[in-house]
């Protein structure tokens, strides 16, 4: 978060629903199909940016460090974890020997040096601020690089699990310049093929990839299919093996039908009402005061918390599959503070406030959601809920963009508040055929949190959870003495 804004969080947890269509015909299919909500942006590591961008590059693009779901950091085309000299300020990371790219070039220490290098400078890279530490990269023998620091990094292996720690092929990137996204070129199980954008994207199994096992199918077809109802129907139907993405209220019924394993997964993000402070004239221009009550009085957004009955939400919205929480840490985290307890709901105390801030009659500011039936779902009941207290919240609603855009300085000011998701990882939904079982290992390879932290100061501490050796209690705690009139996070869900 900027200093500009404040965020209402709720915090979500991830969903997986898997179709069971057992039989021994089915096992022999080489040729899983995959629906994705939205297509990705360019696949390109160093310019890509969307969340479902990550879902591709996990086939086909592997990192120097993987991360699993224990939050633990390991070497993935690393062969040892870094090692760290001179104050922190040089590391050094062996190389996997014998590693390949898909076009069959060896993937060497030179390799990594100009795949880094190009993360650090290649125009409109947005890896750049990730790699901004780093000073100078340097190839040490074949297998081992070394990285000049300006100053020691803790979340160095971090960030070198997400696209930054992804090595492209020098070869490729040489011939197809700034349109290797359109025939990327990496290491991993599968290879690219082809991309019909709106449509599908198609991998194959890599011949060159070190360890053939780690492919369960000859071919993985990523199908787009924006709409929630027409990627439900697929899966019934058969048409496709995996959804990604499922709500909650479909999730429950695929339940009862019989005929899906569905489970749950606590993921590292939230949802959250992200509170518009001082951004008056553009995230890029200096913060301007908006002269609104929601934005100067910290007594009139902690009434809008306390008109927010967390578990009540959890039920209505989300069909109670998420866990209520009031903070940005997911209660998974060695981080998250058990001892914090979320406060209630206490209409009494909310109007309270509002009559201490001089607004007894109420106050009305506007929500912007995403223009989709489950974020209308979520805006219908805290504005219900927020009305007895009274805040009168007029909802606006916007489209969801295929890609994110460009960011862009707004003249214009700044919504009074939105609903958003925020955090290191968004919620995994998804549906898998129990046909293709055996791919579980592959696939569940899919989704890790992206390098970038938030930027709101008690979320950046999702960041630190496997960076930092600080007792977790204590760093939460810490967190909060720095910013004790924050009040402004109301977690339900992580």
């Amino acid at each position: 978060m900027s200093v500009t804004r404040k965020a209402v969080c709720l915090a979500v947890g991830a969903l997986a629903a898997l179709i069971l269509n057992a039989g021994a015909a089915h096992a022999q299919k080489k040729t899983l199909v995959v629906a994705l909500n939205q297509d990705p942006d360019i696949l390109d590591p160093t310019l890509a940016r969307t969340y479902v961008g990550r879902i591709i590059f996990s086939h086909i693009c592997e990192k120097l460090y993987e991360i699993d779901e224990n939050l633990r950091i390991h070497p993935q085309l690393a062969a040892e974890m870094p090692a760290v000299s001179d104050g922190g300020k040089t590391v050094t990371i062996k190389l996997r020997r014998g590693v390949k790219f898909n076009d069959g070039t060896p993937m060497t220490a030179e390799a990594v040096r100009f795949s880094l290098e190009r993360h650090r400078t290649m125009k409109g890279s947005n890896r750049r601020s990730e790699l901004d530490h780093v000073t100078a990269i340097e190839v040490v023998d074949p297998a081992t690089v070394r990285l000049r620091l300006k100053s020691p990094l803790a979340p160095l292996a971090a960030i070198l699990t997400d696209r930054a720690g992804m090595p492209v092929s020098p070869a490729a990137a040489e011939k197809l310049g700034d349109k290797f996204g359109t025939a990327p070129v990496c290491v991993g199980p599968w290879q690219f093929v082809e991309r019909i954008p709106q449509d599908k994207i198609v991998v194959e199994k890599s011949p060159h990839y070190f360890d053939p096992s780690q492919a369960k199918f000859d071919r993985i077809v990523f199908r787009i299919i924006p709409d929630d109802n027409v990627r439900l129907a697929n899966l019934r139907s058969g048409d496709i093996d995996v959804m990604h993405l499922v709500a909650p209220t479909d999730a429950t019924s695929l339940r009862k039908e019989g005929r899906f394993e569905v489970s749950n997964v606590t993921g590292l993000g939230y949802n959250g009402i992200t509170i518009n402070l001082r951004n008056k004239n553009g995230k890029t221009q200096a913060p301007g005061d908006l002269g609104t009550p929601l934005a100067n009085d910290p007594r009139v957004r902690e009434a809008l918390e306390l008109a927010i009955d967390r578990e009540a939400l959890n039920q209505v919205a989300w069909d109670g599959l998420y866990t209520p929480g009031c903070t940005a840490i997911a209660p998974n985290s060695p981080f998250f503070d058990r001892g914090r307890k979320c406060p209630g709901r206490d209409v009494a105390r909310a109007r309270k406030l509002l009559a201490e801030a001089g607004l007894a009659g109420g106050y009305g500011f506007e929500l912007v959601i995403v223009n989709n039936p489950q974020q209308r779902r979520v805006g219908e009941v805290i504005q219900g809920m927020a009305r007895e207290a009274p805040h009168r919240l007029e909802r606006s609603r916007r489209s969801r963009p295929q890609h994110p855009p460009v960011p862009r300085v707004r003249r214009q000011p700044q919504r009074d508040a939105r609903v958003r998701r925020e955090g290191r990882r968004a919620p995994e939904q998804g549906a898998r055929s129990d046909r293709h079982r055996a791919a579980d290992g592959p696939l569940s390879r899919g989704e890790r949190p992206p390098a970038r932290a938030p930027e709101h100061p008690l979320s950046l501490l999702p960041e630190l959870h496997r960076r930092v050796p600080e007792e977790p209690q204590g760093l939460q705690g810490r967190a909060r003495r720095a910013h004790p009139d924050q009040g402004d996070r109301l977690a339900v869900g992580a």
